[in-house]
């Protein structure tokens, strides 16, 4: 499939596959919406290499994704967004990784 952004669709499939977000479609996040994520987080994130808890836009990423999850009215701890923001940086560094 020509024009298919590769590492959105990792993100996408890490986010679709992670526990907590099947809950978050019940609370009335649309799954349309989990691949504007994904495409979202590919493109801010392709501007950087390894990423490290310390960075700045992982501060950048949880409020992202905090303001996303509050749109659709869906309530995310603290402690389930690190979660995420964690699984999200492990497929960047891991990609980023085996490009090197």
């Amino acid at each position: 499939m020509l024009g298919v952004d590769t590492s959105s669709k990792l993100f996408f499939t890490a986010i679709m596959g992670w526990e907590p977000i099947t809950d978050m479609i019940e609370e009335g996040l649309a799954p349309e919406e989990i691949d504007v994520i994904s495409t979202s987080i590919s493109d801010t994130l392709s501007e950087f290499g390894r990423i490290n808890k310390t960075d700045s836009i992982v501060l950048d990423l949880e409020d992202f994704l905090h303001s996303v999850f509050e749109e659709y009215g869906v309530s995310v701890s603290d402690e389930l967004l690190s979660e995420l923001v964690e699984l999200v940086m492990k497929i960047h560094n891991t990609k980023n990784k085996n490009r090197e």
